[in-house]
């Protein structure tokens, strides 16, 4: 659920001085949110259907994306590859590396107009 929170700053800073973003957030200052889980195939689906609708949309990345490999791996790792200094824990001869990830997207518009479209993905939690 953290990339939902991302996802909905990310959607907030892109279009904050819209009408369109006004009318959503109304007089509280934000709107209804529905959180979505799918695959990266069926995400990259809604998401070619938002373009050819012209509908807003942005795919979310997270830049210190977090994973573990062991020991034998984390030399065969390209050092551009990193976004952040990785740690070591020498307990589980593990390292921990940071990188550039496609975790999500968001989309914003007529619930009625998108819903059609969300069919093959599932509510989240």
């Amino acid at each position: 659920m953290a990339m939902s929170g991302h996802a909905a700053s990310l959607f907030a800073s892109k279009c904050f001085s819209t009408i369109a973003y006004k009318q959503w957030a109304g007089p509280i200052g934000f709107g209804t949110q529905i959180n979505l889980v799918g695959g990266l195939e069926e995400i990259t689906a809604v998401i070619q259907n938002m373009q050819i609708m012209e509908e807003e949309y942005e795919w979310l990345y997270d830049p210190t994306y977090a994973y573990q490999v062991d020991a034998e791996i984390y030399p065969l790792i390209q050092r551009s590859h990193h976004t952040a200094p990785a740690i070591y824990n020498p307990e589980t001869k593990m390292w921990r590396c940071y990188r550039h990830q496609l975790v999500g997207a968001y989309v914003f518009g007529d619930p009625e107009v998108l819903k059609p479209h969300f069919t093959t993905l599932k509510m989240a939690g």
